[in-house]
C-alpha cells in the first residue's frame, strides 16, 4: 500500500519548496505526464503539499512500462525506480541493498562518475566540500577508489558527509534543469565552488539518460532530489535531538 511506502510518508512531510523540483521534474515531460492534468494539482498549484498523493503516483509510473502500468493501474514500487536508476549509474547488486543505502551507493556512484570526468579545479572544489562537511582521509580514499564509506566515520560524521553531497548533486541537476538549486548546504564557504562546475555532476545524469530514455529524464533528478529529502530529514533530526540533549544538560 502507498500508505506504508517510506518514500511518500517523506514526501507527506515536505514542504512546498522541497517538492517544488519534484513537480517541475515531472511537469518537463510535457508530452507523457498526467500531473497538470490531475483535478488536484489544477486546483491546488502551486500548493504541492496537498497532492502528494498525484506527484507519487506520476512519479512511480514514469518508472515503468506503460502497458504493465496500465494492467496494474500504478507504477512499480518505488525502490523499485532507484534500483534502476542505480543501475544505469553502475551499481552492483542493488537488489542487496536496503532503500536508503541503495540511494547512498547511486550518490557516490553519480559523485564519482563526475569527480573522474572533472577538471583539476572541479576536483579540488569537491574535495575541499567533502572534507568541510567532515569527511576523513579514509573515506576520501575510499570514495576515489570507488567503495562504501559507511563504517570510516561515525554516524553524525557519515550523516554530515553524505547530506553535503546529496546537496551538492541535488542542486546541480536542479540548476542544470530549473534554473536554481536547493537550498541545504552546510559549508558556506564551498558553495559557490559547487555551483560553478554545475557540469561534472549533471552532465553525468545526462549521459546516462541520453541513452536511456525519456522516462529516465524524470526519474533520475527525482531521486537524486529525493535522496538528498531523505538525508536532509535525517540531518535535522539529529541535530535537533544533540540540540535538546545540550539545553537539558
Amino acid at each position: 500500500m502507498v500508505s506504508m511506502d517510506k518514500t511518500y510518508e517523506l514526501l507527506k512531510t515536505a514542504s512546498n519548496e522541497e517538492l517544488q523540483p519534484v513537480v517541475e521534474y515531472i511537469l518537463k515531460a510535457s508530452v507523457s505526464e498526467q500531473l497538470s492534468k490531475t483535478e488536484n494539482y489544477q486546483k491546488y498549484s502551486p500548493n504541492h503539499m496537498r497532492y502528494v498523493d498525484e506527484i507519487f503516483h506520476e512519479l512511480r509510473l514514469f518508472g515503468g512500462n506503460t502497458l504493465i502500468n496500465l494492467k496494474r493501474g500504478e507504477g512499480p514500487r518505488y525502490k523499485e525506480l532507484v534500483q534502476d536508476v542505480a543501475k544505469r549509474f553502475g551499481v552492483k547488486k542493488v537488489t542487496s541493498y536496503d532503500l536508503e543505502e541503495l540511494e547512498l551507493a547511486l550518490a557516490q556512484a553519480v559523485l564519482l562518475k563526475a569527480y573522474k570526468k572533472g577538471s583539476a579545479q572541479d576536483k579540488q572544489s569537491i574535495e575541499e566540500a567533502l572534507l568541510d562537511a567532515g569527511m576523513n582521509e579514509g573515506m576520501f580514499s575510499s570514495f576515489i577508489n570507488g567503495t562504501g564509506w559507511a563504517g570510516l566515520a561515525s554516524a553524525a560524521v557519515f550523516n554530515a558527509v553524505m547530506f553535503q553531497a546529496t546537496s551538492l548533486l541535488a542542486s546541480s541537476v536542479s540548476m542544470k534543469m530549473v534554473g536554481y538549486a536547493v537550498t541545504s548546504f552546510i559549508g558556506q564557504r564551498t558553495t559557490l565552488s559547487f555551483l560553478g562546475p554545475i557540469g561534472w555532476v549533471a552532465g553525468a545524469a545526462y549521459t546516462v539518460n541520453d541513452v536511456a530514455g525519456p522516462g529516465f529524464r524524470v526519474t533520475t533528478p527525482c531521486v537524486l532530489h529525493i535522496t538528498w529529502l531523505r538525508q536532509k530529514k535525517k540531518y535535522t533530526a539529529m541535530h535537533e535531538k544533540a540540540e535538546e540533549v545540550f539545553v537539558n544538560d
